[in-house]
């Protein structure tokens, strides 16, 4: 596959942002809530719960910085992909907090961080799950695609597409090599993508000689 820079929406970028940093912060409310209710003699005040926030916080700006980093809130990623980043990374950083606090003896070195992390796993996974259907709907992610090979080339490009919407990949063309454009079946796609145009090859080099709105897959 060859694909040139796509443009991300900013509004998608900054909802990427907010929702993961609005993730920790619900895991943060909630925590000492349940550990309420698992715990019946926890109960300390008000500073010492800020106290015991302290090591998650850090470690909850460490995994922003490092998907902000990584692309995570700027480049297109596929769904799935990006639940399994979540999930290990969410892992990691609870071994690291059980680690840190059994070493300084702060606070509960393992109820606290468990419950907090898997909250704070639900949360992200659950948030995700909302932006990728705000990402189906926003017209400004949206690159278009040509997709470029044979009937069956282009059938499964265009089911892989459709399984995960939320890349943004919008299927204008299909070029055919040679005259292959005919043995193609619209019936056989995904019914989403039925205002797709099937021609040949050289129709599309002439129809898109340098444009660097759009993606080719061959």
């Amino acid at each position: 596959m060859k694909s040139l820079p796509p443009q991300t929406a900013p509004l998608i970028k900054a909802l990427s942002f907010s929702m993961d940093a609005a993730a920790f912060a619900f895991a943060m409310l909630i925590t000492p809530l349940l550990l309420s209710v698992f715990d019946q003699a926890y109960h300390i005040p008000i500073s010492q719960t800020i106290k015991l926030q302290a090591i998650t916080f850090a470690l909850a700006c460490c995994f922003i910085t490092y998907f902000s980093f990584s692309g995570q809130y700027s480049k297109r990623k596929p769904f799935w992909g990006q639940i399994l980043s979540v999930a290990k990374l969410t892992f990691l950083l609870l071994a690291i907090d059980i680690i840190v606090r059994s070493a300084v003896n702060y606070g509960n070195p393992s109820l606290y961080p468990l419950i907090y992390w898997h909250v704070a796993m639900m949360c992200l996974i659950v948030f995700r799950f909302v932006l990728n259907l705000i990402k189906m709907r926003t017209t400004g992610w949206k690159i278009p695609a040509v997709i470029i090979g044979d009937a069956n080339v282009a059938t499964h490009t265009l089911f892989a597409i459709a399984s995960d919407r939320g890349m943004g990949y919008d299927p204008k063309y299909i070029l055919m090599r040679g005259s292959e454009n005919r043995s193609f079946d619209k019936d056989e796609a995904p019914p989403i993508f039925n205002n797709c145009t099937a021609s040949d090859l050289d129709m599309g080099r002439r129809l898109f000689p340098e444009n660097d709105d759009l993606l080719l897959a061959a």
